[in-house]
């Protein structure tokens, strides 16, 4: 009888036993699961801090930078209200290396485009260097200037039947003389005879005639005179003056054929002087490399030739430039139209900048997983078959990136920026994608031991 008993209680405890044992193993696996849910929870809420903060600091750049765009454009509209209501009539003293002379302004305006011009256009009053009695003060030999001054007031009377002289220059003044005129920027407008191979001859062509205010120029004259001004602008913000907004001349800066380049040979196609911003410099034996000077906003050089059918490929070493943007732009596109915005970020432009983004007409479409720096070449391989299938495919230090711009125009041609700091750019063209890699990659690499 208590065998009878025992058997169906102790199945009740086994039974009590085992739904003990599945409770505890379900309350286990609910923790576990609650765990893991709070832990993805917790992940998920620092992803998206982590986007948000990277969102935030994305977004304040931008703002500050749209700041400094817009309160550098409202300086150089400022400067050129002061410059159109100067009075060219107005009396100005110069003091010339301790010389004094009293001049009317618009004889040192004649030679529109010149750094001389630029210099005493009302724009840069407030900044030009005063000596204690408020004269504005030039560090050149006086007895060289008294050859400039004379010539500017001969080309300020001078008419069609009585065209002014060219300067006679003494044998001993002659090297102090190009110095000074290379400085002021007015050997475009300027011939002399007597320079010889250590003279005029050593640098860019000199025009054949002397051109003047109210006489053809060609549309170059303003950008050769542009480097000395650059030069100048960057020097003095170098000293710690207040900075000073680049000059540019709109009608000058009018996209042009790039066959025009006077001092490119045709089989080079190097960075365009007239189709650059006037703040890249270029020197005439070595036209693949340019040289951009720390700048308000930003500066872009152009190449002389561009690309219409076909498959091509160039590339673009940066040699100098923490801050840079490297790709192409359309014949609409123009250094004052792009009002100081880099490349990609101006109208009728595409570029890649080197945190690795990617910018066409003013949006950012994506960001690359690299970045370029310092000695980094960025190749582009581009294939213009028909409108709506012209393509740019884009190696960044012999990496691929397919078909990273699509729909590009009949006609483009290489371009790169900087952003405020020094930049230099070195273009090589009619080269083989992988001479172009392997050539880069061997400079990259360091040297055997």
């Amino acid at each position: 009888m208590s065998e009878v008993m025992q058997g169906p209680s102790g199945s009740a405890a086994l039974d009590t036993v085992r739904v003990d044992e599945l409770a505890t193993d379900l309350v286990r696996t609910v923790e576990t699961g609650r765990r893991q849910l709070h832990e993805e929870r917790d992940k998920l809420i620092l992803e998206f801090e982590a986007s948000r903060v990277q969102l935030h600091t994305e977004y304040s750049h931008r703002l500050l930078q749209a700041d400094e765009d817009l309160h550098s454009v409202q300086e150089e509209r400022s400067s050129r209200r002061e410059a159109s209501s100067v009075n060219l009539h107005e009396i100005v003293d110069l003091n010339v290396g301790g010389k004094t002379y009293t001049v009317k302004r618009e004889t040192l305006c004649v030679c529109r485009g010149s750094f001389l011009a630029e210099l005493f256009s009302g724009r840069w009053d407030r900044l030009l260097q005063k000596d204690e009695k408020g004269q504005f003060f030039l560090d050149i030999d006086p007895t060289v200037f008294d050859i400039v001054l004379a010539w500017l007031r001969d080309c300020k009377i001078e008419s069609p039947t009585r065209p002014a002289s060219c300067p006679t220059v003494p044998e001993e003044h002659i090297q102090h003389f190009q110095a000074a005129v290379d400085y002021l920027g007015l050997r475009p407008f300027l011939a002399v005879g007597g320079l010889g191979p250590n003279g005029w001859a050593s640098s860019s062509a000199m025009p054949e005639a002397p051109l003047r205010d109210g006489a053809p120029r060609p549309p170059g004259s303003f950008l050769k005179a542009a480097g000395s001004l650059s030069s100048f602008l960057s020097s003095w913000r170098s000293s710690g003056s207040e900075p000073l907004v680049r000059a540019s001349e709109a009608q000058a800066l009018q996209t042009s054929s790039a066959a025009s380049e006077p001092t490119v040979p045709s089989k080079v196609v190097g960075w365009s002087q007239r189709n650059s911003d006037p703040a890249v410099c270029r020197r005439d034996e070595e036209v693949t490399l340019a040289l951009i000077p720390e700048t308000r906003g930003s500066a872009t050089a152009r190449a002389t030739r561009g690309f219409q059918s076909g498959q091509h490929c160039f590339g673009v070493k940066v040699v100098m430039g923490a801050e840079s943007f490297v790709g192409l732009v359309s014949p609409q596109w123009s250094a004052a139209a792009a009002a100081a915005l880099p490349l990609g970020r101006a109208l009728h432009s595409w570029a890649i900048a080197s945190d690795g983004s990617v910018w066409v007409a003013g949006r950012e479409l994506e960001r690359l997983p690299v970045a370029f720096a310092e000695g980094s070449c960025i190749a582009f391989v581009l294939t213009l078959p028909a409108v709506g299938l012209r393509t740019a495919t884009v190696y960044i230090d012999g990496q691929p990136f397919e078909k990273v711009f699509t729909d590009l125009p009949d006609t483009v041609y290489p371009a790169a920026s900087n952003l405020r700091l020094p930049a230099q750019f070195r273009l090589q063209c009619d080269v083989s994608l992988e001479d172009l890699i392997q050539s880069n990659a061997v400079e990259a690499s360091p040297p055997a031991e």
